[in-house]
């Protein structure tokens, strides 16, 4: 017969229990770890996968930077998907460090570095370009924070909380563009006019908050909460010193490698190719270790406070199907003559 099936959307009340199913392009899918360490989205929120993927990518080949450690991550994941079938589990952490190892090896060729040795070929040089490797580190943290903004502003928007659109999206993203443009204007030749825009529109959008947050309250009240949000400029400051982090784990790596050749040189000729290769491979095989968790940890870390912190709640319950559980279950088939 015809089955009739009902769908309605949850209620407010009901958002946290609706079971949560995330679902991405293969590309971005083994990145959801990232999001289910933190927490899954619920019902009503954006999945931020998508949007944490090409950062977290990013940030972790920056903070590891090392062409040979990349390409030995990458043999190993790849060994590893060849060998595991059938657990999709141990499959998805294998691309998900494959993805990984890619990104360390071309951030490992844009740095020169392979095994702490300096390659006849670089993009980035770590020991002139310092100021260059910061200044990237604190734009990617910049486009990074107005990417949550953005999604700050399209969710409250899109629950018609027009008020908090503003004044914790839309409003922050005009200052900062603002403040940029101050920062900017004066170092370009001829572009002065670029820092009194700057002026102009964080001035106006400073303004914007404390009106909004009047006009919220209807009354005089909201003052306060309006200035209690201008303060959060302070935080924000915070924010892109974290993204400093980036090139300082990128350029402590490389440095811990290089010392590690240099020891095992000090080694007579005769030693380098018997004790000083087990040492070789040992040391840099804690380099390998080291590096990698501090990328791991610190990309997370970046992840769950720069960027969550600005649009992201998380709180929702995974989706669990029905299933039979056949473990303790023994057929017993008894042939017929």
């Amino acid at each position: 017969g015809l089955v009739v099936m009902k769908v309605a959307d949850a209620k407010d009340e009901e958002l946290d229990q609706v079971p949560i199913k995330l679902r991405n392009h293969p590309l971005v899918a083994p990145f959801e770890s990232v999001t289910r360490m933190y927490a899954l989205p619920k019902y009503n929120e954006v999945d931020p996968t998508p949007f944490l993927a090409p950062f977290y990518w990013t940030f972790f080949g920056m903070m590891v930077a090392d062409l040979g450690y990349g390409l030995l991550v990458m043999l190993a994941t790849a060994i590893g998907l060849w060998l595991i079938k059938g657990r999709e589990s141990l499959r998805t952490t294998c691309k998900f460090y494959f993805s990984l190892g890619l990104s360390t090896a071309i951030w490992g060729a844009i740095y020169g570095s392979a095994f702490g040795f300096n390659l006849p070929f670089k993009l980035i040089d770590t020991n002139t370009d310092v100021t260059t490797i910061l200044l990237l580190s604190v734009g990617l943290g910049f486009l990074q924070i107005m990417t949550g903004l953005f999604l700050n502003t399209y969710q409250k928007a899109k629950r018609r909380d027009f008020h908090e659109a503003y004044a914790n999206g839309l409003a922050w993203i005009f200052i900062l563009l603002g403040l940029v443009a101050m920062i900017l204007g004066p170092m370009i030749p001829g572009a002065a006019w670029l820092g009194t825009v700057g002026q102009i529109l964080a001035a106006v959008n400073a303004i914007g908050i404390v009106l909004s947050s009047v006009i919220k309250a209807k009354s005089l009240g909201g003052l306060g909460s309006g200035l209690y949000n201008l303060y959060g400029i302070s935080g924000y400051i915070g924010d892109f010193v974290s993204y400093t982090r980036l090139m300082a784990l990128g350029l402590s790596g490389g440095s811990i490698g290089a010392a590690f050749n240099t020891i095992v040189a000090f080694l007579p000729v005769w030693a380098r190719f018997s004790i000083g290769l087990l040492l070789f491979v040992l040391l840099h095989g804690l380099n390998i270790f080291l590096s990698m968790l501090s990328g791991y940890v610190h990309g997370a870390r970046l992840m769950f406070v720069e960027f969550f912190g600005k649009f992201y709640e998380g709180g929702g319950q995974p989706f669990q199907p029905l299933a039979p559980v056949n473990q303790n279950v023994q057929t017993k088939v008894k042939s017929e003559e």
